[in-house]
């Protein structure tokens, strides 16, 4: 037996199939904890029958591969999973969050990923396994990681809760700049973030509590325009859901379609809001959107200087600039949307309120 590897083997014989449970133990100067690596041996034949993925364990040194559970990755390779999303300046009272996508066609099991930081030397800092999140992420699924969920769903209602995870610690990411690394358990570096408060979209004042989302997962994270700030229609963050500003199309127009342009904010549960749908061709686009009367003065701005997401939808329920509830009847919608290369869009739609509030 290797002094470089302690192995505990378990074997438990149920009718055909044997489970193995490898037990190994970190190097005594990473700190990167225990790593626990299953595999489930049954008859090749089935294995190969069902024309499933078939990868190797590299971990067990001078150990021949073994033979595993049918769709569990062992050998990762670059971009397999990804860092989808960095939250690193968070509110006061809240903590910082780290988004990771399966963007490969299996499913992986988070017990083979690292994630560490990096110092001002470049070098890798502050290992941490993800196998205490006891998480298989399947083919495009996503998990956040952070040191309390609390500290995350405080402030971001994104209704994926069930996919942020609690872990004991984090690397800590500084506000001005700073490296997310994932790393397999060979050490190999499969993907990594590297981030700068400065990339934040020049119309947020304040990054407090904004995140940093990675546009199209299938790109480099380097890669020009590829990190955006989270949009403010989507609360500045979406922790285990899409990214706001997830795209992978590249030919996209802008797109907006109102639904319930006749509406009755009466709160029956029927029509009771304007939805204004868009689709945006890239990120970081800023949309402006206001009512008027058929006088032309304006009643509300729905919308100031809103960093959109690229795709999402906006509500009007029928009141004004002070929450005051506008009578029934006909008005206008105006709407424009830019981005900071000058593009500009423009859009003038009749809605109707159709009754009285009750």
């Amino acid at each position: 037996m290797s002094v470089f590897w302690l192995r505990i083997l378990t074997f438990i014989c149920l009718n055909v199939n044997m489970v193995m449970v490898f037990v190994t133990p970190a190097r005594a100067n990473d700190h990167k904890g225990f790593g626990l690596h299953f595999a489930v041996m049954d008859k090749l034949k089935t294995i190969h029958d069902n024309d499933y993925p078939m990868v190797t364990n590299e971990l067990m040194g001078e150990s021949p591969p073994l033979f595993e559970l049918p769709g569990r990755r062992i050998h990762l390779s670059p971009g397999d999973v990804v860092v989808n999303e960095v939250l690193f300046n968070p509110h006061s009272g809240g903590c910082d969050f780290v988004e990771i996508l399966n963007h490969s066609s299996v499913p992986i099991d988070a017990g083979l990923l690292i994630l560490a930081g990096r110092d001002s030397k470049g070098e890798l800092r502050q290992w941490v396994n993800l196998g205490v999140t006891r998480k298989v992420l399947e083919p495009g699924e996503i998990m956040a990681v952070c040191i309390s969920k609390e500290g995350v769903t405080s402030f971001y209602a994104s209704g994926c809760e069930d996919r942020i995870f609690e872990i004991p610690s984090m690397p800590t990411f500084n506000n001005a700049e700073g490296w997310a690394v994932l790393l397999d358990a060979d050490d190999q570096v499969i993907d990594e973030l590297h981030y700068t408060e400065e990339m934040h979209h020049s119309l947020i004042r304040d990054a407090k509590g904004v995140s940093i989302e990675r546009v199209n997962p299938g790109l480099p994270a380097s890669s020009g325009g590829n990190l955006q700030s989270a949009s403010a229609a989507a609360g500045f963050a979406t922790p285990g859901c899409r990214n706001s500003q997830s795209m992978t199309e590249t030919t996209r127009k802008v797109s907006l379609e109102l639904e319930n342009n006749a509406f009755s904010p009466n709160e029956d549960g029927y029509k009771d809001e304007l939805v204004i749908h868009y689709k945006m061709p890239a990120a970081g686009w800023v949309a402006n959107g206001w009512i008027f009367d058929l006088s032309g003065e304006q009643m509300v701005r729905i919308a100031g200087n809103l960093l959109l997401s690229t795709e999402g939808e906006l509500l009007w329920k029928g009141d004004d600039q002070t929450g005051s509830r506008l009578p029934p009847g006909p008005y206008v919608l105006m709407f424009e949307m830019y981005d900071l290369e000058g593009h500009v869009e423009r859009f003038r739609e009749a809605v109707v309120i159709t009754d009285q509030w009750e």
